[in-house]
């Protein structure tokens, strides 16, 4: 599934919290979309539906695809769906005590480290319950070792880029913004 997707369903989702009439049938279009980037024999997501060639698109089957698509169903309103928990599940085995989660299979790109551990976080606490109180008995504390000395944090697109996506991991258990609000 494209990033783009979630990038895009996370907009709409934002418009339609501040009062934007963004009509349902794009919001279903968008689900069915990402529906379609579930690999169901794998259960894993992909970057592409099937059909779409190569591995379901250029990096196939990835921790961070599958915690991106789940937390594009989250943010869509998908609360519900029974397999929910199988996918968090290969979010949370992949989870280290390091605070970092592994995105095996991912391409080599800068920042492929954090964005994994932002979609991984912010997915595991939209569905909460246990898998979400063992994640971030897991991983949060790895995150705060993390932190230098001057408050940042390190990594490979610069400072001030991890830095914000450390502390929007952190801040996931106090969302107050309205679309991570359910």
């Amino acid at each position: 599934m494209k990033r783009l997707s979630y990038w895009n369903l996370l907009a709409l989702r934002i418009a339609r919290s501040n009062g934007v009439p963004v009509p349902k049938e794009v919001i279903e279009k968008g689900v069915a979309y990402v529906n379609r980037c579930r690999d169901r024999g794998r259960s894993m997501y992909t970057y592409l539906p099937a059909g779409s060639g190569g591995r379901r698109g250029p990096w196939g089957h990835t921790v961070q695809m599958t915690a991106c698509g789940l937390l594009c169903m989250m943010l869509a309103g998908e609360y519900d769906d029974p397999t929910h928990p199988m996918y968090a599940q290969l979010i949370l085995n992949s989870a280290r005590p390091d605070g970092w989660v592994t995105p095996a299979d991912f391409w080599n790109m800068p920042g492929r480290d954090v964005y994994c551990l932002y979609h991984a976080t912010k997915a595991l606490h939209q569905l909460g319950g246990s898998q979400w109180e063992e994640y971030a008995q897991r991983i949060l504390p790895g995150i705060i070792n993390r932190q230098q000395k001057d408050g940042s944090w390190n990594g490979s697109v610069g400072s001030a880029f991890n830095t914000a996506m450390h502390l929007l991991c952190l801040t996931a258990p106090y969302e107050q913004a309205p679309m991570y609000q359910r």
